[in-house]
């Protein structure tokens, strides 16, 4: 198993780099618009704290990225009441070695900002949080959960957590 989780590996980062040169879209919930998928330049952003559920930073020839059990949090950076901000996850999702392709949920604050099932080896995503929904002054919490994970050597992982980003994209509103 840990020969074809490597193989998936392998193709998702080829796929992610093809996926940050051609661009794409996310898709958004009501209250959350999309936003154009953008090239991060770090793993996450300046100012993040790495919370429960994460596994420790691993590199391939192309990239950096981190496995999550089941479910993971991060602290990010905290958000000004008057900034819409950003925020990017491209996630790995190894189909090869999953009983079935997992519902993936993205959690911002305790807020349901998206739920998908994850069935391309790549799932990149964005959303602009408007002015005010992230905590005030306070390190927002961001959750990414899968419904799907697997065993290897030990080590239970889920999705691995690619490229991100947290970024204002406006001003005062």
């Amino acid at each position: 198993m840990n020969g074809i989780l490597a193989r998936s590996l392998r193709w998702a980062a080829i796929a992610a780099t093809w996926t940050l040169v051609l661009g794409a879209c996310a898709m958004h919930r009501a209250d959350v618009e999309p936003a154009l998928v953008e090239t991060p330049t770090t793993l996450f952003p300046t100012g993040a704290t790495w919370g429960d559920g994460w596994s420790f930073l691993e590199r391939t020839e192309l990239t950096g990225f981190r496995w999550m059990s089941a479910r993971s949090e991060v602290r990010l950076a905290p958000a000004h009441r008057w900034s819409t901000m950003r925020l990017f996850v491209q996630l790995v999702v190894p189909l090869g070695s999953l009983r079935r392709p997992p519902t993936i949920r993205i959690v911002l604050d305790g807020r349901e900002l998206d739920r998908f099932e994850g069935v391309s080896g790549l799932e990149a995503r964005a959303y602009l949080v408007p002015a005010g929904a992230a905590a005030d002054g306070r390190e927002p919490t961001l959750a990414i959960e899968t419904s799907e994970t697997v065993d290897v050597n030990g080590r239970t992982l889920g999705v691995a957590l690619e490229r991100a980003s947290w970024d204002p994209v406006g001003g005062a509103s």
